[in-house]
């Protein structure tokens, strides 16, 4: 099974946070972090669980 970092590279998680209206910048930061690029809230916790695309789905908290 894929951890969420090989995870967090393949292109059609890029392509449901632009749909979600993530910008290039915090797709990056995604992609480098494995944290929500808005609010902050770390994904290492569960690697292999789904709850991260949740959360980015429904984020809406401003940037610490």
């Amino acid at each position: 099974m894929k951890t969420l970092g090989e995870i967090a590279k393949q292109k059609w998680v890029a392509e449901k946070l632009r749909e979600r209206g993530y910008s290039k910048e915090e797709i990056k930061k995604f992609r480098e972090t494995i944290a929500c690029p808005r609010c902050g809230q770390g994904f290492l916790s569960f690697p292999e669980g789904w709850g991260w695309l949740s959360h980015l789905s429904n984020c809406s908290k401003p940037k610490p």
